[in-house]
């Protein structure tokens, strides 16, 4: 069912609706609207001209993603690892004073620093990413079960001539102008950029960073690598669960690019970039 017809904010909400139809507590009378509804609304989407002019400049230069290098032959390269550890009590500390110094999230000072990991790491100094956003602005939608979750790209440029100060400003923006347009689909952007999907890597970025806030504090993450079982189309996925008390960070990659050790001081470069926006 996962972002087949529900999304990951749709599994909660049918856990308290089953809990509430098994204690059988009366159900509101003002119930979200059906899934027709909404796809009518959808169909002539407020907004939508000014959300397709801002993805339009957003690429008016062109953009072609680079990808890690393989590390050699391996049996499976699609397959996806993953490595999960908190971040430095110090680094989750840092994290937070520079969202408070910057006006911010902890989610923009993360994402900050992945561009800056990710355009040493590849030497492009331009990158997108792409994050999901709930596509739940619309209050009637707050409850309804369906899969509304949409991917929106954000792209820097000139990552390593930005001060942290500055590098941190174009991802705020960024992050306000996917917010306010993000009723445009992924796939209308590929269509208007002309981009083919890619049967084996993700077309437009190798790179995604999926922010979770979460109540309660922190379980002890696994520390070991792991294999997920599934097939990845990033490069690297970055997974940050960010609890009351710490943060997690799992990176999910393919096989083909890293192999444990490799994941290992990915973590650990990312954790000296999350700091060095600090010193800056």
């Amino acid at each position: 069912m996962h972002h087949l017809i529900s999304d990951g904010t749709s599994q909660g909400i049918l856990a308290r609706e089953l809990a509430g139809a098994l204690a059988e507590r009366p159900r509101s009378e003002h119930g979200a609207p059906s899934f027709i509804d909404v796809a009518a609304w959808a169909a002539d989407r407020p907004g939508l001209a000014a959300a397709r002019d801002h993805f339009r400049a957003q690429f008016a230069l062109p953009y072609r993603h680079p990808y890690l290098p393989a590390r050699g032959a391996t049996a499976d390269a699609q397959r996806c690892l993953s490595l999960e550890r908190p971040l430095p009590a110090a680094v989750h500390a840092q994290v937070r004073a520079l969202a408070r110094s910057h006006r911010t999230t902890p989610y923009a000072i993360l994402l900050a620093a992945v561009f800056r990991l990710m355009a040493r790491r590849t030497g492009a100094p331009d990158l997108a990413i792409l994050t999901p956003l709930a596509g739940r602005e619309h209050p009637q939608i707050a409850p309804l079960i369906g899969d509304f979750i949409n991917l929106v790209a954000l792209r820097v440029s000139r990552i390593p001539a930005l001060s942290a100060a500055a590098l941190i400003d174009a991802v705020k923006q960024q992050i306000q102008g996917a917010v306010r347009h993000q009723t445009f689909q992924l796939d209308e952007l590929l269509d208007l950029l002309g981009v083919a999907f890619d049967p084996d890597r993700h077309p437009l970025s190798g790179l995604s960073l999926n922010f979770m806030p979460q109540t309660g504090r922190m379980p002890p993450p696994p520390g070991a690598v792991t294999d997920k079982g599934y097939k990845l189309k990033y490069d690297v996925l970055f997974l940050v669960r960010d609890h009351d008390d710490a943060t997690a960070i799992e990176i999910q990659f393919r096989a083909g690019v890293l192999d444990a050790a490799g994941a290992i001081a990915l973590f650990d470069e990312l954790c000296v970039a999350t700091e060095g926006l600090s010193h800056d």
